[in-house]
């Protein structure tokens, strides 16, 4: 008997980031409701996209330099400010990012049943429903927030192609 044909290959897709390889969730838990950490996580990335002075930004907030939201807003330390962000915070949204390209790709590659549904839920709770909250379009706040994790790996603040396409990342 004639062996079965094979299965089409799959579409030349780059590899998604290997779950394993993703930084795990913080130990501790966000001091910030999730409404203001995606506010928060959304002006990291606008801060950085236009190249603004996070130590500006961090006074404007009324950031201590924890990144809390407790101080005055003044620091007398010489530090340059890099980030907004408690250094938890940049791993979560880091975590958060590689998590949205990865669905992203299983999306493109009609393999959606292979994902997590610790991921799709982690999206649906940081990202989808405090989006839905604050009336912004969840396919656009995905692409946004994705950006951080090219972001992390290029150190560069052009973000290449969008990834959002209506109905697509939700």
């Amino acid at each position: 008997l004639p062996s079965p044909p094979s299965p089409p290959s799959p579409p030349n897709l780059p590899s998604p980031p290997n779950p394993s390889s993703r930084p795990s969730r913080p130990s501790r838990p966000s001091p910030f409701s999730p409404l203001t950490q995606l506010q928060r996580y959304l002006i990291e990335i606008v801060t950085y996209t236009i190249d603004a002075d996070f130590g500006l930004v961090s006074q404007a907030l009324g950031c201590d330099e924890s990144g809390t939201g407790t101080g005055t807003g003044s620091s007398s330390s010489p530090k340059k400010v890099t980030s907004i962000l408690m250094d938890d915070e940049k791993e979560e949204l880091f975590r958060l990012a590689t998590i949205i390209l990865d669905l992203h790709q299983k999306h493109l590659a009609n393999q959606w049943n292979l994902t997590l549904d610790c991921d799709r839920a982690a999206i649906r709770t940081a990202i989808s429903k405090p989006a839905m909250s604050m009336r912004i379009n969840r396919d656009y706040i995905l692409d946004v927030i994705s950006t951080y994790a090219e972001y992390v790996d290029e150190d560069s603040t052009c973000p290449g192609v969008s990834l959002y396409e209506d109905g697509l990342l939700t």
